[in-house]
């Protein structure tokens, strides 16, 4: 399982670094555009209705162990670069967990970052989620060209990856829903 302990690993590095100053100035958006890559995305991943009994990122990060099937429902978001745009990997917040960011009054360039969030909070309610195909392997593409950004509310359905300490939750799911307002 060298794969799953190397996610995790990614996983507590990249929230570390993630965590930056709410008021820090921003040089970019996220990105809107597909991944350059030529191959056809499968979208086997999509789940065409929202999963019943969902749980919140904090529910499950408090009672979920590694190889449980879980169905989570979150934000993306809890730092500044919540979406890789190299594989469908992201991290998502509890929607419980409130982002001052996203106030009429507040003007932070990347409000999905939970910035204003107290980082041990930030910590608390967030998991990273991978999406893989049937088979576990790792789905290589930019969620962002999918229609996905960050703020979004998703519903994910996978499984608990390892879990090296109480405090990283990551979850190999192979369907996302993205819930509509």
């Amino acid at each position: 399982m060298n794969i799953t302990r190397t996610i995790a690993i990614a996983s507590i590095v990249g929230l570390a670094l993630g965590l930056v100053a709410c008021k820090e100035e921003a040089t970019s958006t996220p990105s809107s555009t597909p991944s350059s890559s030529t191959t056809p995305v499968s979208a086997d991943w999509k789940l065409a209705s929202m999963p019943a009994d969902a749980q919140g990122v904090k529910t499950i990060k408090d009672t979920a162990a590694e190889g449980d099937t879980v169905t989570v429902r979150g934000i993306i978001g809890g730092r500044k670069d919540a979406l890789n745009t190299e594989s469908a990997f992201f991290v998502m917040v509890d929607p419980g967990l409130h982002n001052e960011c996203v106030g009429e009054d507040d003007h932070c360039a990347t409000p999905w970052d939970y910035c204003c969030a107290a980082p041990e909070d930030i910590q608390a309610n967030s998991a990273t989620v991978q999406l893989v195909d049937a088979e576990g392997n790792p789905l290589e593409f930019d969620l962002s060209g999918q229609g996905i950004s960050p703020l979004d509310e998703v519903v994910v359905v996978g499984t608990v990856a390892a879990r090296p300490s109480p405090q990283v939750l990551t979850i190999r799911a192979t369907g996302l829903h993205r819930v509509t307002q």
